[in-house]
């Protein structure tokens, strides 16, 4: 069965719900992840192979690896983020009423945040879980939970190990 229609259908009605939700708190994500979910649906019929190798890809966050990069290579190389959040933005979020808030977070608002997942690479995180998520689908991971208890056992080693590498990098590099 192609679910590709159904699945596009959904993913509109969680974008307009997060837009009225985005109307009051500016940073939900269910717009953000709305749009990202888009790709899933030309990836549907990708080979494994292929899809863990997008993943792996997003997942290194090249554009920052290149500003990384490009920062070293050139110390006064700056890279600016315009996250369209600026002090009127701040003041109408903390004194503003209902009704402005509404108006900025209906355009402005959206703009800030998608700025904002852009410049940190967020989106790049975030549509590489989603194809994780295609993956083990797939393949159906959940349906075999006991047949893969070992790969299970593994891959909480390497998140562990991994994550506290990262969090003493994060607490050892300023």
């Amino acid at each position: 069965i192609d679910f590709r229609a159904r699945f596009l259908w959904r993913l509109i009605i969680l974008g307009v719900f997060g837009y009225f939700h985005s109307l009051l708190y500016v940073g939900d994500f269910l717009m953000v992840f709305a749009v990202l979910g888009i790709p899933l649906i030309f990836l549907y019929k990708v080979n494994i192979k292929y899809l863990v190798v997008i993943a792996v890809l997003l997942f290194l966050q090249i554009p920052t690896l290149y500003n990384l990069l490009h920062s070293a290579l050139n110390p006064e190389f700056i890279y600016k983020q315009d996250w369209a959040f600026d002090d009127a933005a701040i003041d109408i979020y903390a004194n503003g009423s209902l009704l402005e808030v509404l108006k900025f977070n209906a355009f402005s608002g959206q703009v800030a945040k998608t700025m904002f997942v852009f410049h940190s690479g967020r989106y790049l995180d975030m549509l590489g879980l989603f194809i994780c998520g295609l993956i083990i689908g797939r393949i159906k991971y959940f349906e075999n939970v006991e047949q893969n208890n070992s790969l299970t056992k593994k891959i909480f080693l390497f998140s562990t190990v991994s994550a506290l590498i990262f969090y003493s990098l994060r607490v050892i590099v300023p």
